[in-house]
């Protein structure tokens, strides 16, 4: 039984279907869910609270709240079928042929804009279960989206 590929991040560009971290579900472990079908959410409400010009250039501050999840649609099979050492791979590897159940995220975050192309977001995500990691603090640049 070969589960290396599904603990390691190498690999083709079309293997790498786990999901997680902050660019996909905030306040899950990064490549927390996997599986050949995977579907995902994210939804945001946000305020743009205050708006300024300093030194011309225009600056916003911007909350937010808001609540991502994810699933696998179909799992890998990973089912010991050398019946090698049963008591080992049971162990450490559920096969579990049940269903995965939704993983879900909260968080808010404080978005400063500078002339409405350069946005740095200060996030704070928490998985709502403990099997999915704790809180967490992101800081990254970019646009909105």
């Amino acid at each position: 039984w070969y589960v290396l590929p599904f603990y390691t991040p190498g690999g083709p560009v079309y293997d790498n279907v786990a999901l997680g971290g902050y660019r996909t579900v905030r306040g899950l472990l990064y490549n927390r869910v996997s599986g050949p079908g995977v579907g995902f959410f994210n939804t945001e409400l946000r305020w743009k609270f205050a708006g300024l010009t300093l030194l011309n250039q225009d600056i916003g501050l911007m909350l937010s709240g808001f609540c991502d999840g994810i699933t696998s649609l179909r799992s890998f099979d990973v089912s010991n079928r050398t019946g090698v050492s049963p008591e080992l791979y049971s162990k450490y590897i559920s096969s579990s042929a049940a269903r995965d159940s939704l993983h879900f995220s909260a968080g808010a975050a404080l978005k400063i804009i500078l002339n409405r192309n350069f946005v740095l977001n200060i996030e704070y995500a928490h998985a709502l279960s403990t099997q999915d990691g704790a809180g967490v603090v992101y800081f990254n640049t970019g646009f909105f989206f």
